[in-house]
């Protein structure tokens, strides 16, 4: 499938990463309808991003149906509290605080996505992603996990769609500093988690 570049509007072919009328990087792409486009993945790869809208949603904006992805480079964390509260306004978190495992599954079969952290035990946690019906164009298909951490308690179902991943460091106080995570059998990938406060601007 080919990408159209962003700056210049060229048509260029998947394998490329680079526009070849005027060197744009590919470095981010679109879901529409859980349709990936402009980046192939290949069925032996998992891809790791995250949204970049700041704000909570409301479960029916549009903007859910036609999210920026880009590569994360950290996996963010939010605190239980905030979470639920997020859910008790009737919203889901902002898909910049959610982690995105793309993948290429073969079958129509489930897809397990492993997660491993230091506060956890030595066994990989086993995130089921079952395969969506209809399948997506393509074959890919996101496993979408927020990281939370502190002493409360979180219904599991919390978000329909999200996966609650509990990072917390015993006491819930803290939580784990790095995520290990793998699908499709493939080599785990590290990533160091972030808590971003919000911060604020006075001005006199």
């Amino acid at each position: 499938m080919p990408w159209s570049c962003p700056s210049c509007e060229a048509e260029a072919n998947d394998r490329l990463s680079v526009c070849p009328e005027c060197g744009y990087a590919k470095s981010a792409w679109t879901v529409v309808a859980d349709i990936t486009r402009a980046f192939a993945i290949s069925r032996k790869h998992f891809d790791l991003l995250r949204g970049t809208i700041q704000r909570p949603l409301a479960p029916d904006d549009p903007a859910l149906g036609a999210l920026e992805l880009v590569q994360a480079t950290y996996v963010p964390v939010i605190p239980k509290a905030k979470a639920q509260a997020i859910a008790d306004a009737g919203q889901v978190p902002p898909p910049a605080k959610v982690l995105f495992v793309a993948f290429k599954a073969k079958r129509p079969e489930q897809v397990d996505v492993e997660v491993l952290y230091e506060a956890q035990a030595s066994d990989a946690l086993q995130v089921e992603v079952p395969y969506p019906d209809p399948p997506p164009e393509g074959g890919v298909v996101h496993a979408k996990l927020l990281c939370v951490f502190g002493p409360e308690e979180l219904a599991p179902d919390l978000f329909e769609g999200l996966t609650l991943i509990d990072v917390s460091e015993e006491g819930g106080a803290g939580f784990a500093n790095e995520l290990e995570l793998s699908a499709l059998r493939q080599d785990p990938r590290s990533l160091p988690t972030r808590y971003a406060r919000r911060r604020f601007r006075f001005s006199f």
